[in-house]
């Protein structure tokens, strides 16, 4: 669901589940409120997985289902893959939700996205679409590019893939020591804070003014994350 009063279908949920100050949790959300990102559409949605070579360009004698001589091949090819790939930038809540504004010109997006590479793991979450600014967008693109493939976390991640998707995003400026349990491929976080908005975000909005009353325990910044959108491999 994509829409500007997405707390009006909120609002009787939060208080069938009563968690503290009226939040809801995703987990608890049925599936027809989320829009999966494969039926948003292609011209308006960067990472769309139709916006890359579609069907995979694979040459003939290579069998769809072969996963490494595909990936091999991608590498072969990575100018016209990488020209099509694409990511996407929001400030999501990926479990508990605060109460939700209807701030003029803010679209809250109840998003799901494919993860995990072959694992085909799927991801849910409560967001807003930010404009990033061009440098932090070609970082990223980086690293989602880097790890297409790489069916990251189809376990947890493990420490050596945290420490080096760690370096990446600090290299940009920010940082992932609360967000990194939700590292997957296909989805990329960082720690929410105004400064990690001002360095990811071109005219990021003012996040108090994004939620309503009441507020969350300890605020709504502890809650956020800023996440990264990105392809899928499968």
């Amino acid at each position: 669901m994509v829409t500007e009063d997405l707390e009006e279908r909120l609002s009787p949920l939060r208080d069938a589940h009563r968690y503290d100050r009226r939040m809801a949790h995703v987990r608890d959300l049925p599936r027809t409120l989320f829009t999966h990102t494969d039926d948003l559409p292609v011209d308006g949605w960067p990472a769309h997985r139709d916006r890359l070579p579609e069907p995979l360009p694979l040459p003939p004698d290579l069998e769809q289902d072969d996963h490494d001589g595909a990936m091999a091949w991608l590498r072969e090819n990575a100018e016209r893959f990488n020209a099509a790939f694409d990511v996407v930038l929001m400030l999501a809540f990926l479990e508990h939700i605060p109460v939700l504004s209807s701030h003029p010109g803010t679209t809250w997006m109840a998003l799901e996205h494919k993860v995990a590479g072959t694992m085909c793991g799927v991801v849910r979450l409560i967001g807003v679409r930010l404009t990033p600014r061009p440098e932090a967008r070609a970082a990223f693109k980086a690293i989602a590019r880097h790890w297409y493939g790489s069916d990251l976390c189809s376990g947890r991640p493990l420490l050596s893939q945290l420490r080096e998707y760690q370096d990446a995003v600090q290299r940009v400026g920010v940082d992932c020591n609360r967000s990194w349990w939700h590292l997957c491929e296909g989805i990329y976080p960082v720690d929410h804070s105004q400064e990690a908005l001002a360095t990811l975000a071109v005219d990021p909005p003012d996040f108090d003014s994004l939620f309503g009353d009441p507020r969350p325990y300890g605020g709504a910044e502890r809650l956020a994350k800023l996440v990264w959108l990105a392809p899928n491999s499968d």
